[in-house]
């Protein structure tokens, strides 16, 4: 079953919330989704739920990358919320 914009949108946030100075090549690895389709998920984290994210030049990410991907805000989202409910459906067989 493929997943739906929201929900693909959900595992975005999760992995901005529980990976380490993610980088987009890490991103793209976790969600599956390309780094222009991470762009526009950003973006409508952004537009539609006030998820705050921007890149940050002065640290270097986990994989050695120039950069990294802060979350400055979860908006609507109550983050200890969205880790527990994709951890679950991650977890269910």
């Amino acid at each position: 079953m493929k997943a739906t914009k929201s929900e693909v949108i959900l595992v975005v946030l999760y992995y901005l919330l529980t990976l380490k100075n993610p980088s987009l090549q890490m991103l793209e690895k976790q969600t599956g989704c390309s780094k222009q389709t991470l762009r526009r998920h950003f973006k409508r984290l952004n537009l539609q739920y006030g998820v705050q994210v921007h890149f940050e030049r002065s640290q270097r990410a986990a994989d050695g990358g120039i950069g990294t991907y802060v979350l400055e805000d979860t908006g609507v989202f109550d983050s200890v919320k969205v880790v527990n409910l994709i951890n679950n459906q991650l977890n269910t067989p």
